[in-house]
């Protein structure tokens, strides 16, 4: 595969006064002292955090409390991943003997984990990913990637990539639907690199992204994507592409730390964990400018997860488990971020004959769809179904060919759905 050439911007760092005020993380008690390595929530209430010497919590109650469950190895847990409240699966290596490596199943919610080894001695894993019950990927050092259609319990190489990226660890997989899906990695001072799958994670093409490793990359659609990365010498760097991962341009954002981890709280605003550097980058116009601030306690913070604007959660080391401070949100002054979640509002003017304005608000970068229902439940029209920006939106309804009477309006995204009422007068 061709090497892309790669484009170099600087970003700009706002100074943290202008931006925060203090207080946007609390600490939660973990009953740990391992290194927490992932973390993932189903929910605002249910989510795992894994780390070093086989240590695997649960909350249930949005990390109120924090449980140690029994995962059955000692071994260094790299990752996890969770497809709803009962079924999950980590995976764990030993970085100092070998064959140790151990793939981990939950259909229990974590009360109990079946160990099902990988018995490659050469084959350090470090990523998983589930997006059914049965369909997965595990990969890591040396380029090599599996692939299970029987949930875990056995699993097939896939082809290997050709390219001169073929034995670059891969460090992240996820997919974005049922036939698109993407893998990142790379080897420090040498290349970051993004693999993309077009065939169901079967066929793989690799594409250079930067020229230092690339941690975790996110796509908000086929076309769009925004990744981090790093080095110690050089700092935090970030990647996006705008053609579906074909060329890609690098950030350089003068900020010591590596970014390994990412998540959106709204669309623009991103934090970005910063490890050994004790601090955070911060976003608010999706990276065209970056903040640092310092994270509570100074703690050493290595993977971040929001399941929408206000439930937000971090780990790292020494069992730090912090969350996001809800009473604290987005910028000062900026009032487009002061709404806290999905918000639909009744359409107006309603009653209405020739058209009426559907208004909502998202959060983040959602693909949302409307659809108009008349009073027995059955769907007659779709209004919307498309990606559409964080922030308020509105959508403009003709009601041509209905008659007049009581519909039901819903608006559905990945996250939230509501349901209201429009009334039509002709």
């Amino acid at each position: 595969m061709r090497v892309t050439k790669l484009v170099v911007l600087f970003c700009f760092i706002v100074p943290l006064s202008c931006l925060y005020s203090s207080g946007n993380w609390l600490s939660q008690q973990s009953n740990v002292n391992s290194r927490l390595s992932k973390c993932v929530f189903i929910d605002s209430l249910k989510g795992w955090a894994v780390g070093d010497s086989g240590v695997v919590l649960h909350t249930s109650n949005g990390g109120s409390n924090w449980i140690k469950q029994i995962s059955g190895t000692e071994n260094y847990i790299f990752d996890l991943c969770f497809i709803n409240s009962m079924t999950g699966w980590c995976v764990a290596s030993d970085v100092n003997a070998y064959p140790n490596a151990v793939i981990l199943k939950t259909t229990n919610s974590g009360e109990n984990w079946l160990p099902i080894y990988y018995a490659d001695t050469n084959f350090l894993l470090l990523t998983i990913y589930f997006k059914d019950s049965m369909n997965g990927w595990i990969a890591g050092l040396a380029g090599v990637m599996l692939n299970t259609t029987n949930g875990g319990f056995n699993w097939e190489l896939v082809p290997p990539d050709t390219s001169g990226f073929g034995v670059h660890p891969i460090w992240d997989i996820s997919f974005e639907n049922t036939d698109f899906g993407y893998a990142c990695g790379g080897i420090q001072d040498f290349a970051g690199v993004v693999w993309k799958s077009d065939q169901t994670g079967l066929i793989w093409s690799s594409f250079g992204a930067s020229p230092e490793p690339v941690y975790k990359v996110i796509f908000d659609d086929s076309l769009h994507g925004f990744g981090v990365g790093g080095d110690p010498e050089y700092g935090l760097i970030a990647v996006r592409t705008t053609n579906g991962g074909t060329s890609w341009m690098t950030e350089y954002c003068n900020l010591l730390g590596i970014g390994k981890s990412f998540s959106r709280r709204v669309y623009n605003e991103i934090w970005v964990p910063l490890s050994f550097s004790n601090s955070w980058a911060v976003t608010t116009n999706n990276g065209n400018n970056w903040s640092e601030i310092p994270t509570d306690n100074n703690a050493v913070l290595n993977d971040v997860i929001f399941v929408d604007s206000i439930h937000g959660w971090a780990v790292g080391d020494n069992g730090v488990i912090q969350k996001y401070n809800r009473e604290i949100i987005g910028i000062q002054g900026n009032q487009n971020y002061m709404i806290s979640g999905y918000e639909l509002s009744q359409n107006y003017p309603n009653p209405f004959n020739q058209s009426t304005i559907i208004e909502f608000f998202l959060p983040k970068f959602s693909r949302v769809t409307i659809t108009v229902y008349d009073v027995a439940g059955r769907e007659l029209k779709t209004i919307a179904d498309e990606f559409m920006p964080a922030g308020s939106n509105r959508i403009l309804f003709n009601p041509e060919g209905f008659a007049s009477g009581i519909y039901f309006y819903k608006l559905s995204s990945r996250d939230f759905s509501e349901t209201k009422k429009l009334v039509i007068v002709k």
